[in-house]
């Protein structure tokens, strides 16, 4: 799951499109292509896309995808984090206990921000 956080005025709704593409994961065989938009309602702050996995049995590197924003819509624009790339880790190594999950390349969960472009 991403978070996609708005940031400056609520007072107005606001709307921007998403997408994933391929980096070393491919759609279709290690997650599921994912688009849209997102519509923010007046004093909504946040939205969760889920992006699903594709578990299969084979012992795999971690691959990647990307991430991105764009077209915003309202008095918006968008933040520093336009785009990221997403890890998938693969679940069938060594450790039983492992879980495929899929994380950032960042330092902490990635946000994006949507806000007006007055801000930045």
């Amino acid at each position: 799951m991403l978070t996609v956080q708005r940031s400056g005025s609520l007072d107005v709704p606001v709307s921007v499109d998403y997408a994933t593409s391929d980096h070393t994961a491919i759609a279709g065989q290690d997650y599921v292509a994912t688009k849209g938009r997102l519509k923010f309602a007046a004093e909504e702050m946040r939205k969760i896309i889920r992006i699903p996995i594709l578990n299969d049995a084979l012992k795999e590197s971690t691959k990647s995808f990307r991430f991105s924003l764009s077209n915003p819509t309202g008095p918006t624009g968008l933040g520093q984090l336009k785009a990221a790339t997403i890890n998938i880790v693969d679940n069938n190594g060594d450790d039983p206990h492992s879980a495929q999950y899929m994380r950032a390349r960042r330092k902490r969960f990635p946000q994006y921000m949507v806000g007006y472009s007055s801000l930045f």
